[in-house]
């Protein structure tokens, strides 16, 4: 069954739960990035819990808004190097960034950029506004950057610090 479990008031994490009768036990598939509850191989591995009896749970960790998945990043693409995300951390309800999970083989490029950026106290919207090269894996930053954006109120305006 698939089920919702509430982070915020207005964003739900999603996930797969699935308990046989009698189940001793539950399993749980927590996914980041790279893999999620709809894999095929996860799924599969989750039914052959469920018929030796123990329950599972799937969860994708990330809201889709939270998840730039480099499958969608051109460079990513023609390097073969699809596997990773990027995760902007944001104070709660504005634009200030606080810090970023990136996994991906280029990930101190893109890190730099948060560095940067976080020093100069600079918002999220100067990322998003900020000119990146094409094709780059650090283009995911403007994507991660407009996704974040429009995850934040319509009635909060971004820092003063972001308008530079």
């Amino acid at each position: 069954m698939e089920i919702d479990i509430p982070i915020s008031s207005s964003e739900n994490l999603h996930g797969d739960l699935h308990i046989p009768q009698g189940a001793k036990g539950i399993v749980l598939f927590a996914h980041g990035s790279g893999s999620s509850r709809h894999s095929p191989r996860n799924r599969f591995v989750a039914g052959v819990l469920n018929t030796g009896g123990l329950a599972t749970l799937l969860i994708d960790l990330l809201t889709a808004e939270e998840e730039q998945n480099l499958a969608d990043n051109v460079r990513a693409i023609l390097d073969g190097e699809t596997m990773g995300f990027v995760k902007i951390h944001l104070k709660q309800g504005t634009d200030q960034i606080l810090g970023a999970t990136i996994m991906a083989r280029h990930a101190g490029e893109m890190i730099s950029e948060i560095s940067v950026a976080m020093t100069a106290q600079k918002g999220l919207a100067a990322i998003a506004e900020a000119i990146h090269p094409f094709p780059a894996q650090a283009e995911i930053l403007r994507s991660a950057a407009e996704a974040g954006l429009k995850a934040i109120t319509k009635t909060v305006k971004p820092s003063k610090k972001s308008a530079a």
